[in-house]
């Protein structure tokens, strides 16, 4: 049976699949995934390893609120460059000690960060962050490991290609990288993509996300066709999955795989007849009979 569009349930709610308390303990219980195997490569420098002249690329201007003096660090912007210069102890009104890290800008003004840890504690830390800021070499390495880099989109999701506003496309297709550039100060990474149309787009995401989140690299981009995962589903339905559209006499599975988890499912038995309605937080409802999509609410 041909499938039945329903343009009034082409929604703007989030396609990629939300993540259930199953799947987090069953993805504790498996080894990572390719994706995850590759991104895991992009880590924060441990401190004890930070050398004098190490780079920090600038994600937004608020990092003048943790940087003394703060009238110079107010000239900072969003892809500026500091550069790090060493660590001093300094005494607390208490008389403890704690680490002050210097940084350098490119015109040589001095600026300061006022950790909460001491010289020691600091030393022996895995990763230590700079509010604001991502590494230059966490930037420089996921280039390096995804810049021409062959994807397919798990999303519908996406930014403009500089980042400033959002917007929204097909999912579930091959899309190639074009670089890896500093992000914003939620995510700190920036990939830029281009379409089978041509068109760029880009999409945040933090590298050291856990791996249950929604913006961790594995659950927006893979490295094969996620359509070869669903052979039984037809071309027609799938056209619609990446279009994040439903249509009537589509499966509660190609539902999923369209719009994502619903919100909330409620199940009832009638006339010898099983029903779902499904409730999604946008307002969209769908209503199932025996497995089946016959009814698109909004």
């Amino acid at each position: 049976m041909a499938l039945a569009a329903m343009p009034g349930c082409i929604t703007g709610i989030e396609s990629s699949p939300s993540v259930t308390k199953s799947e987090i303990k069953r993805q504790k219980n498996t080894l990572p995934a390719p994706e995850q195997q590759l991104i895991g490569q992009v880590t924060h420098q441990p401190f004890r390893d930070w050398t004098a002249g190490k780079e920090f690329i600038v994600t937004d201007p608020k990092i003048a609120l943790v940087l003394t003096p703060a009238e110079a660090a107010s000239r900072l912007a969003p892809g500026h460059a500091i550069r790090f210069r060493g660590m001093t102890p300094q005494l607390t009104v208490m008389g403890d000690s704690v680490a002050l890290l210097r940084f350098e800008t490119s015109s040589g003004q001095l600026l300061d960060y006022r950790s909460e840890m001491s010289p020691a504690a600091i030393r022996a830390a895995k990763a230590v962050f700079l509010p604001f800021s991502v590494e230059r070499s966490m930037v420089q390495t996921a280039d390096s490991l995804l810049r021409g880099r062959e994807l397919y989109l798990l999303t519908s999701h996406r930014r403009t290609a500089d980042g400033s506003a959002d917007a929204e496309g097909r999912k579930f297709v091959p899309v190639r990288v074009d670089s890896v550039a500093a992000g914003d100060s939620a995510f700190p990474l920036k990939i830029v993509f281009t379409d089978q149309a041509g068109i760029s787009y880009s999409t945040f995401i933090d590298a050291d996300s856990p791996a249950h989140t929604s913006r961790a690299f594995h659950r927006l981009f893979s490295f094969s066709d996620p359509r070869r995962n669903y052979p039984k589903i037809s071309d027609q339905a799938w056209d619609h999955i990446t279009r994040s559209e439903v249509a009537l006499e589509m499966s509660r599975t190609e539902c999923r795989l369209a719009l994502g988890n619903p919100d909330r499912i409620d199940r009832s038995l009638g006339s010898g007849n099983m029903g779902e309605r499904w409730t999604y937080d946008d307002g969209t409802v769908l209503i199932f009979f025996d497995g089946l999509l016959s009814e698109c609410r909004r």
